[in-house]
């Protein structure tokens, strides 16, 4: 039986509820990441994203002054890219938590394309951190066997699929979603690659927050095509995360990812329409009825919609 479990996003722009959630899911055998990128961004005023960016540095700081429960689940920080203004905040805001005794596992790093930005980042915190490099781009995704092959160190533990961002630097229209055939065959050369160099796989973040069924159907998929010890699945809402595993699952039904370019728009159209109304309070990310949204789909609908709508 291969070790699976769930992690979840949580923002730091509302520490205190994140880190009563961040209890809630460590003490029932959950993982966290706290967020300091996509979920503090404003992309339609940049004077606006930098005082998000701050304000999550902060929360990162209020909750690290808390107590966190220590069992086998574990905490990680996603940081800015290394190819951000944010960046070198983030590492020393980082370096204060770790001052304060708060437990952070590891980090999760955006945009890896080669193992360098994987060492630079180790060696700060002398190697005592877990770094966990997020393949979200193409070139990231051509060069992950180099990057694994370069970890004598073995800094890598696990590794981070981006599928928002990776469908957006591929120029995929409409986004890869986990019914998708080509969908998985990212997901099967990933963890062939990730087999091969003994790594666990922590999955990109499930688009459909209120859809249970589809969520464990694509986590026992990916459970059933990989030969990995360990799995993470990864969830943006907890009610799905502390959601119990069932003991079997139906097949998960895919789709081909072919689409009319009349298919595109409208698909486009209503992205476009549920990020703007879902996206309350000036937050990141747009959500739906049925739908979680991130800002670069977004992004990438307007662009189809110039050139083709």
């Amino acid at each position: 039986m291969k070790k699976a479990s769930t992690i979840q996003y949580l923002p730091l722009t509302r520490p205190l509820a994140s880190y009563a959630i961040s209890k809630k899911l460590l003490l029932n055998d959950r993982n966290v990441i706290l967020d300091l990128e996509d979920s503090a961004q404003d992309i339609f005023n940049d004077e606006t994203n930098q005082v998000l960016k701050k304000n999550a540095r902060e929360g990162l700081k209020e909750i690290s002054k808390f107590k966190i429960p220590t069992n086998s689940s574990k905490l990680y920080v996603r940081i800015n890219s290394s190819e951000t203004s944010f960046y070198k905040h983030d590492l020393d805001v980082i370096k204060e938590c770790l001052e304060n005794g708060f437990p952070i596992t590891g980090l999760f790093l955006p945009m890896v394309n080669n193992y360098d930005q994987i060492e630079n980042v180790s060696k700060i915190y002398r190697d005592k951190l877990e770094i966990v490099p997020m393949i979200e781009t193409v070139k990231g995704m051509n060069n992950l066997e180099k990057i694994l092959t370069n970890d004598s160190k073995n800094i890598i533990k696990r590794v981070h699929y981006g599928n928002f961002d990776y469908s957006y630097s591929a120029k995929f229209w409409p986004f890869l979603d986990p019914n998708h055939d080509k969908y998985w065959n990212v997901i099967n050369f990933i963890v062939k690659i990730l087999k091969k160099h003994n790594k666990s796989f922590v999955g990109s973040p499930f688009p459909f927050p209120h859809n249970d069924e589809m969520f464990w159907q694509c986590a026992f998929k990916t459970e059933e095509i990989s030969d990995l010890d360990e799995i993470w699945h990864c969830c943006v809402n907890s009610s799905l995360a502390l959601s119990e595993r069932p003991k079997t699952c139906s097949e998960l039904p895919i789709i081909k990812y072919q689409f009319s370019n009349d298919n595109k728009i409208v698909i486009a159209n209503n992205i476009i329409k549920d990020f703007l109304e879902g996206r309350s309070n000036k937050r990141s990310f747009g959500v739906s009825d049925h739908r979680f949204i991130a800002p670069h789909q977004y992004l990438a609908a307007k662009v189809f919609l110039k050139s083709h709508g």
